[in-house]
Formats: structure tokens, sequence, C-alpha cells
């Protein structure tokens, strides 16, 4: 233990005085408030690393910009500034215990030696930026959010990070551009896709007036934001019952022959009656909204959520009823699952109600998180996608890495973001009825089908390198880049719960272990936290070991 300690002492006194490392492939960090670390940062924590490891974080170079409670312990992430601007992407995320134990550091300080002639006075205002961002994806785009600017020092320049949430281009965009030169340096659509196939971008709006300039579409919108403020009226909560698809039809009726267009009757096995819980009730009218979901029309077809004046959302397959309940259901049964876990009051991981829009993406046979937005958005095209649980809680997935990490960007994170959103659908329909019947499929009514193939969690002769960046979706020796990830933390999940372990101490573990971390994580380093989160919450189990075995297996561990 001693030897373990000295080593993390020595990373920090290393990272926080020679700034000698060099990261690479990272990508911007938002962030909320800064704090100075003298008037935030807790006693307690300060006496640690003082005490115990000679370290002193001063707010002339770093501030504590935020702190996370978990189940094993308080995470507290430092970002590097220069004369109080952000140097992106470099930053430390401290782990301590209930035992003032620090037991584990996400270091990704960089290397700013060559920032000292850097001017750091912006040319432009963050709104003049903003008009230059707009006006570069074609000057007609309406906004959906208010447009958010970042001044921070990016690969040795100054730049405004801009997120802009548009239609026609419809896209989550993140621009950079030079907050002196007024160079566009990147452009980007950040959300993030359940598989890869094309999507139209750019519809014209029929009836809608070309938006000429950027000050037009900021009107726009501020008038829209006000009218639906006033809109707001007394309301109560209640229950609601409907019926949906738990997991999916193949898996409940063990028949993975079905086709969209199966005759209705085929189905009628397959429905299950359950409680929507927590839903507004306002003027009367039951709304698919809660503390913890709330079911939008934010992108097209516009499709009006379904109401209900009797609290009844009972519906079949091919309804917007149906995918509507099927969508608030298992969103809202997930993140209540989460706080089961234990993620809750100071560990919430989810601050606010998932927004979802069910029947989205233009139509088309996709669906995606947006971690500008927080939201997700699902398609209809060939199997609705929503009509599958493993589809929902694919992108829910996406959005748990993102409310964990909010650095979740660079290193391998595309490909286990995708493998972690197949491990937490998979997991889930393994545990339903009939939930053994072809387990290691993931999407089994959405995909595996004419329409799209799919995908598996078994691909264990896949073999890793961790000096290659494993990114979404990226075909490789065996399969794709997703299925690397997903495959062995699902194997280790069905062997333990097959030998009569708990499913739920296995899923606490693997949320648990995604806090302390931070950008440009490597798939290496996630699967040590796990080995490490399972050994330090279950000490009389072997947990660790089985978790071991398959990222052994894979050499994604040593």
């Amino acid at each position: 233990m001693k030897q373990v300690l000295i080593l993390i002492s020595l990373l920090l006194v290393y990272a926080s005085t020679s700034h000698s490392k060099t990261m690479t492939n990272f990508e911007h960090i938002y962030m909320g408030s800064n704090f100075s670390v003298e008037d935030t940062l807790s006693v307690k924590v300060k006496t640690v690393l003082q005490k115990h490891f000679g370290l002193e974080l001063s707010s002339k170079s770093f501030k504590l910009v935020q702190k996370q409670d978990s189940l094993l312990g308080s995470h507290f992430r430092f970002i590097e500034v220069k004369e109080g601007i952000q140097i992106q992407d470099s930053e430390i995320v401290l782990s301590i215990d209930q035992n003032d134990y620090l037991y584990k550091v996400h270091d990704n300080v960089a290397d700013s030696s060559s920032l000292k002639k850097l001017k750091l006075s912006a040319s432009i205002t963050s709104r003049y930026a903003e008009g230059i961002a707009y006006d570069s994806l074609g000057g007609y785009a309406e906004l959906l959010e208010y447009p958010m600017a970042n001044l921070v020092i990016h690969n040795g320049r100054l730049v405004y990070i801009i997120n802009m949430n548009t239609v026609n281009p419809r896209g989550d965009y993140e621009i950079v551009i030079d907050a002196n030169t007024e160079d566009i340096i990147s452009s980007r659509d950040v959300r993030i896709y359940r598989h890869l196939k094309s999507i139209p971008k750019k519809v014209i709006v029929k009836g809608k007036k070309k938006l000429n300039y950027f000050t037009d579409a900021y009107l726009e919108l501020v008038i829209k934001k006000n009218k639906t403020k006033s809109l707001i009226t007394e309301s109560s909560i209640g229950k609601g019952y409907g019926q949906i698809f738990k997991p999916n039809p193949v898996t409940t009726l063990k028949n993975d022959k079905l086709e969209d267009n199966s005759e209705a009757y085929i189905f009628k096995p397959a429905y299950r009656k359950v409680t929507l819980e927590n839903l507004l009730i306002k003027d009367g009218v039951y709304h698919l909204k809660s503390d913890l979901v709330e079911l939008k029309n934010f992108e097209s077809p516009n499709t009006s959520v379904t109401t209900s004046k009797s609290g009844d959302f009972t519906g079949e397959r091919n309804s917007s009823t149906f995918t509507d309940t099927m969508t608030y259901y298992h969103l809202y049964d997930s993140i209540q699952y989460l706080k089961n876990l234990g993620f809750k009051n100071s560990k919430l991981i989810f601050k606010k109600a998932m927004i979802a829009d069910s029947d989205a993406v233009y139509g088309s046979d996709n669906s995606y998180f947006s971690p500008a937005q927080n939201a997700l958005a699902f398609g209809h095209g060939c199997v609705d996608d929503n009509e599958d649980s493993d589809v929902i809680l694919h992108e829910l997935g996406h959005a748990i890495n993102f409310n964990i990490n909010n650095s979740w960007r660079g290193g391998d994170t595309g490909a286990m973001g995708e493998g972690f959103g197949d491990y937490w659908a998979a997991s889930y329909a393994y545990l339903q009825e009939n939930g053994t019947f072809l387990p290691n499929r993931v999407f089994k009514w959405d995909g595996h089908n004419k329409c799209w193939g799919g995908r598996m969690v078994n691909k264990v002769n896949m073999k890793y390198n961790h000096n290659t960046t494993y990114g979404a979706h990226v075909r490789m020796d065996g399969g794709v880049t997703d299925e690397l990830w997903s495959t062995p933390i699902f194997q280790a999940f069905k062997e333990l719960v097959d030998k009569g372990e708990s499913a739920d101490s296995l899923q606490a573990i693997i949320i648990e272990s995604q806090f302390g971390m931070g950008s440009g994580v490597k798939m290496r380093d996630w699967a040590n936290s796990i080995v490490q989160t399972a050994k330090k919450m279950f000490p009389n189990k072997k947990y660790d070991e089985v978790y071991k075995k398959y990222f052994k297996n894979q050499k994604i561990i040593r």
C-alpha cells in the first residue's frame, strides 16, 4: 500500500510542478462556474493533500471547477488556467474516499511551456464570435437553444469554442474560432448516433422565412422561450398506465423470425402492462413528463407528444402512443434504477429531467444522444427504434457517460461510449423474461435484419492495442470497435449473474468506476478502474478477478 501511495504522490507533485507531460487526442471540457481553490476546496481535502502528499494546488494555476460525490468518495476536478483562462484539456481529478485516502488520480496536465508569449486578450467579443459561427452554417438556421461560447487556450491559440444547436442545417455544432484572427479552426456536429448511416441535415421548412442575420435568429429564440414560460400553470403529480415491450418482442416471444410487417396479432403476447410513475397532470391532462424524464417534440417529424385525460396511455406498435410510452417508461425505469443503486441526493447522476423526442431524426432509421442538449432523439425507419428497449437504453448509456464525466471526450471514449451503451442495454435485457434467448445480440428487434445488422457482445477474439485510438463504429479485425469494449464487461456480468451473484452489485461497480475520470480516457484506464472499484467495493468477493480475466483475454490490461 505504501508503494502505491508513494507512486501517486510522485505523480501529483510531478504534474503540479513540472507540467512536462504532453497530452494528445483531448477535446474541450465544458465546466460550470470557476471557484478559487483557496475559497472552495474543503479543509479536509487540503489537509490530506498537504499532509500525506506534499501537494498544494495554487489558485493561480489551477481552479477547482467541480466536486462530485459517489458511492466510494468524492471527486475534485481541477483545470489549469493561465491568467484566468482555461488551458483546454489540462486537468487533474482527485478521488478521496470516506477515510481520507486518495485512491484515484486522473492526470491530464499538459505541457504549457510554449504559452509564455501567447496573447491572452481577445480581439472579438463572444457574441461577435457566435455571429461568425452562425454565418458559417449558411445564414438560415433556426436556433433551438441559446449559443454558448467559452474562451479557452486550445493548441497554443486563444479561441472561442461555441456550441450552437440549430435547425436547417440540423445539428449540435461545436465551432472553434480564433479569438484574434476570426479564423474558423474547426466545425463539427457532436451528436452521437447509434450506428453509421447517412442522416439528412438540411431540410427546407415550408412557410419558414429565411433567417439572414444571427440577431434575428437570437430574437426569435428569446420570443419563443418567453412564450413557453408564460404558458406554465398550476399542476399536480399522478400515476398513469400503458403497455410496452419489455425488453422487445423477439426476446419475450423467443422468435427471431419476426419482421416489421408481421401480422399485428403475433405481437399481442409480447405486450406487458406497466405503471407510469410521477406524471405531470396539468389542467386535468396527463403528460409524459416528470422529475426524471420529459418527452418533447424538438425535431422533425413534427409529431405531438401523446397526452391523456384519464392517465391511460395504452397503445400498440406503429402508434405514437406506444413509442411515447416505451420511451418514457424505459428511460424513467433506468434512471430510477440508478438512484436505487445509491446514486441519489449528492450522488445524483442526472440533475435535470432527461429530454427525449420519441419521433425524430427526420424519420431516419437511427437515434442519437446530444451532449450539447443533454437530450435523446429516436428515429422510426424500418422497425421504430424505440420499439426495442435496447435502443432506448443504449442512447441513455451515452447520457450516463456524459453526466458522470463532462469531459467524456478523446482517447478511446468513442468506442467505449458505444460499447457501454450496448452493455447497458444487453445487461438489462438479460435479466428480463426469456433474457437468455440470444443474449449476445444487441438490438435483437431493431437490428439483426435487412435494415441493419445490429451488434454483438461476445467478440472475445478481438484484441486491443493500447497505442491505437478507438473511435466509434470503426471496423477492425473480428468486428467493430464498440464490441471490443462491450464484450469483456458483458461477459463478466453474464458469468457472475449465472453464478448467482447480484446484478445490482455488478451494475454499481460499472457505474461507480466512471467517477474520477476526465478527458482522453483509454480502454486500459477504465478497465483498471473497474477492477480496482470491484475490489474496493466488494473485497470479500472475486468480482475483480473475473473482470480482470476478460480484460486480459482481449489484451486491454496486461
